[in-house]
This record gives C-alpha cells, sequence and structure tokens, in this order.
C-alpha cells in the first residue's frame, strides 16, 4: 500500500463519510489513509478477518463472496465498504476478490487511532459523519426486521379461515371478544 498524497484530497472528499467533512478536515484524514493497487483476482480480504478497515472503490470493482465461493455483491467505483470497521471492528463473512483492475483507498483502524492522536478534532468529524452514513443503513435494516418478525408472528397467531373451517358459518366470529378489559357478547 502506498500513503496517499494530499493531491488526492478532492478524490476523497467524493465519497462518503468524507463528502461530510469540511475541506480542511478532508485534507488532515488524507495524511493517514493507503491507496492500493487492486489486480484481478487478488484478495483484499478473507471471510473470517477482522474486519477493521473502510474502502473506498476508486476504480475496478470488488466482488463479494460467500464462503459457498457464490458471488453475492459486486462494490463499484464510488462506493465504500466497511464504514463502521475503523470504529467498530468485527469480522469479515465474505471474502472480497478483485473482479477487475483498479484502486481501493483504504482507512484502517489503526490509521485512525493514529489521526485521534495527532489531530483530534479531523478525527472526531470522520467518526460524527462515519456514524452518520451508517444510520438510514441501519434505519432500513430494522424496518426490513420488524417487518419480517410482524409477518412470521402474524403466520404464527393466523386464525383459520371461516369460509374454510366446513361449519358454514362464513365471517361471523363465534365465541367471546376482549375489548377495553371487559367481556362482550358476539353480535348476532
Amino acid at each position: 500500500a502506498v500513503p496517499m498524497s494530499q493531491n488526492l484530497v478532492p478524490a476523497l472528499a467524493r465519497f462518503r463519510p468524507f463528502s461530510e467533512l469540511p475541506l480542511r478536515a478532508v485534507a488532515d484524514a488524507s495524511r493517514f489513509v493507503t491507496v492500493q493497487r487492486m489486480d484481478v483476482g487478488d484478495t483484499i480480504f478473507a471471510a473470517g478477518d477482522v474486519a477493521d478497515t473502510l474502502f473506498l472503490v476508486v476504480s475496478g470493482e470488488l466482488r463479494l463472496v460467500a464462503p459457498s465461493g457464490r458471488a453475492v455483491d459486486t462494490v463499484r467505483p464510488g462506493e465504500t465498504l466497511g464504514v463502521t470497521g475503523p470504529m467498530l471492528p468485527s469480522r469479515y463473512t465474505m471474502t472480497g476478490i478483485c473482479a477487475d483492475e483498479g484502486a481501493l483507498i483504504s482507512l484502517s483502524a489503526e490509521a485512525l487511532n493514529t489521526l485521534w492522536e495527532q489531530i483530534p478534532p479531523a478525527a472526531a468529524l470522520l467518526e460524527m459523519a462515519m456514524a452518520a452514513a451508517v444510520v438510514p443503513e441501519l434505519r432500513e435494516a430494522t424496518e426490513a426486521l420488524v417487518a419480517q418478525r410482524l409477518a412470521a408472528q402474524d403466520r404464527a397467531h393466523r386464525r383459520p379461515d371461516p369460509r374454510r373451517d366446513g361449519l358454514g358459518l362464513g365471517h361471523q366470529r363465534v365465541g367471546v371478544q376482549r375489548r377495553a378489559g371487559h367481556v362482550e357478547q358476539p353480535r348476532r
């Protein structure tokens, strides 16, 4: 990996979370990122590796491959991967393999820590932007998870369709209905 020079600040500023920062903070942070050349077939990270790096795809494509060997997704130029990695390291669940020759910009947890030591205001702004970049994704993931759980709960508690109960009762409800803490008899 080659240290990124100041003349690449405009390129870095095109990517979230850097695009959310004042240009001075981007310039400060650029001293701590690296540019990495990608060749077809290079493995950038493997499933199970520590996921502590933010990747920005400048050119080329990074294919995400499941442990089964199936390609799951492709990260294209202008897209980011691992926004929270430098702040909240975890483990990769997929392998990142270069599908096309290109270049990556990366920021590791170690580099972010060094940024904190040397330029705390830039580090603070960058971490806030990283967290903000994740909020919409978390909101969408939470909404999808809630919808899945509600659908599963609905299926688990679904009453049999009275039109198919074989008793000829149609939509008429038989039994006691409970509302607002008191018991009502069903209307006939």
